[in-house]
């Protein structure tokens, strides 16, 4: 078994270590720390079929924002769908490419 631990969460640490020797058959726990560098991310809301969708923007440095680097929240998504019978992937779709002409806009 593998687990990732937040560095914001290495104060429970030692519960999550003596609940894993408690409740399992493992002999013992490797640790190890990793770094991660993160881009900058926004959200912003884009009106997709009458409703208001959440979609993520990545912004990597230098470079510009295209259709990988948006994101539509999947609850957002499936709300709309149940409400209009649209599938979840063309408001995806539609949801990317609101976004992408409202980023290019600003």
């Amino acid at each position: 078994m593998s687990a990732l631990v937040r560095s914001d969460a290495l104060d429970a640490l030692d519960a999550r270590e003596r609940a894993l020797l408690e409740h399992t058959s493992t002999l013992g726990i490797r640790g190890r720390e990793v770094e991660r560098t993160e881009c900058e991310r926004r959200t912003i809301e884009i009106g997709v079929s009458s409703a208001n969708v959440r979609v993520k923007v990545r912004q990597r440095p230098g470079l510009p924002v295209s259709e990988r680097n948006l994101s539509p929240e999947h609850a957002d998504l499936a709300t709309v769908a149940c409400s209009t019978r649209m599938s979840i992937r063309e408001l995806e779709w539609a949801a990317i490419a609101a976004a992408l002409e409202v980023w290019r806009l600003r």
